[in-house]
């Protein structure tokens, strides 16, 4: 029996990116955040214990940090001297 054709426009497992081309990002999920501002999972969740990550709010079980948190954390980030 031949395979059955799989349609790559309905593939559920595509990012946001890849299913909306034009629709403009307002949150990141805290993968895409770290990937975004080049950091791990694990730093990030030292940066959360220590009450020095982004704002997050929550979707059912998905965190998501808006872009406009994440240019806020970044901006304050940046002028704060290091440890």
């Amino acid at each position: 029996m031949p395979r059955k054709k799989v349609d790559p426009t309905k593939n559920k497992y595509r990012s946001a990116e890849e299913r909306a081309p034009d629709v403009p990002r307002v949150a990141y999920t805290v993968p895409e955040f770290c990937a975004a501002h080049r950091f791990s999972l694990s730093m990030y969740y030292k940066l959360r214990e220590a009450g020095k990550g982004p704002r997050e709010s929550h979707a059912g079980t998905k965190t998501l940090i808006s872009v406009a948190n994440a240019a806020a954390w970044l901006k304050q980030a940046e002028t704060q001297p290091a440890e």
